[in-house]
């Protein structure tokens, strides 16, 4: 089977998720543009974007992984004293 084929049986999504995710963090490491990185290797572009997204959202969604905490909300404006007036 070729390599940019989805894999199949039990299992098969958490295998594809870890597979896809070592390409996506071995491209952004690689300094190569996403084409260059997939013509590379062999991969199917629009599979490897389509991953890099898939991924990216289950990042955001992941608690401390750059989601923002409700409870821990930083004020949104700054009180703001002049010491002087400008001449």
């Amino acid at each position: 089977m070729a390599a940019f084929l989805a894999e199949r049986g039990p299992g098969r999504q958490a295998r594809n998720r870890a597979r896809w995710g070592r390409h996506v963090a071995a491209q952004a490491d690689s300094g190569l543009s996403a084409a260059a990185y997939c013509r590379r290797h062999g991969l199917n572009p629009k599979c490897f974007y389509r991953w890099r997204r898939i991924l990216a959202q289950g990042k955001r969604d992941t608690p401390g992984a750059g989601a923002p905490d409700v409870n821990a909300a930083q004020p949104l404006f700054a009180e703001v004293r002049v010491s002087q007036a400008p001449p």
